[in-house]
């Protein structure tokens, strides 16, 4: 069973790591150049506004990234709500990540078929059909550890490279990573809201993933609980596998 490359993300994996958008690049959007001297653009605020927020000031070209503090805030420890569209399909379907130690959940929902896995504390995988009401159990000496680093399994920080590029889309900034994972070529987009510095959306596009290009939105960032990885009843359930 080749997990490595299942990796459709952020991600049906990344499962699902997405895209109606990452902050389309308008004409006034400035990108990072390595020749470009460096450059700030204040985002957000409205100084006629009595409620208007502060003004941020985003240098493209320097060397603060609003993706450190959100990885500070969540890696290792994080559910994530969404909508997450494929290709061309941009109807967008619910999804649901969860990361916690080595325990891992992702839900997807796909024409009102939920299909949900799990890696348990002891390393097991279950792969849930809540339509067929079957599921498949692999164990931990079947899956390896790698499993646990994959984009399949922690589509929002496993397979985020190296930083290549910003971009300011009114009040939004989208931070481009290269993909680092296993070999595989492509691009992670972040784009926060300026403001708040909020994540709004998570693009993943790799040809090395079957020419994925996958964006989650509507995005909810919590911490997980242990709730969140327990397993359903399958005492209804048959092992397909």
């Amino acid at each position: 069973m080749k997990l490595k490359r299942t990796a459709s993300g952020l991600m049906a994996v990344l499962l699902a790591l997405s895209l109606a958008a990452c902050g389309d690049e308008s004409s006034g959007s400035k990108e990072s150049g390595g020749s470009t001297p460096s450059e700030s653009k204040t985002v957000g605020g409205n100084d006629d506004a009595e409620d208007a927020a502060p003004e941020i000031e985003y240098d493209i070209n320097g060397d603060v990234r609003l993706f450190n503090d959100f990885k500070e805030k969540y890696e290792g420890n994080y559910k994530l709500t969404g909508t997450l569209s494929t290709g061309d399909d941009d109807s967008g379907s619910p999804v649901r990540y969860a990361v916690k130690d080595n325990l891992r959940m992702n839900s997807v929902s796909v024409m009102g078929m939920t299909t949900r896995r799990y890696i348990t504390g002891e390393g097991d995988l279950y792969v849930i059909n809540e339509g067929t009401t079957t599921y498949q159990l692999y164990h931990g000496d079947e899956i390896g550890n790698t499993v646990y680093e994959s984009p399949a399994y922690d589509p929002v920080f496993s397979g985020t490279g190296v930083f290549s590029g910003a971009s300011i889309d009114g009040n939004e900034v989208t931070e481009e990573y290269a993909i680092n994972f296993d070999g595989l070529e492509g691009t992670i987009k972040y784009t926060f809201d300026a403001k708040t510095g909020d994540i709004v959306s998570i693009t993943t596009d790799s040809q090395d993933m079957n020419d994925t290009h996958e964006t989650v939105t509507n995005i909810v960032m919590t911490q997980a609980q242990d709730s969140d990885f327990e397993l359903p009843d399958l005492s209804g359930y048959v092992l397909n596998n």
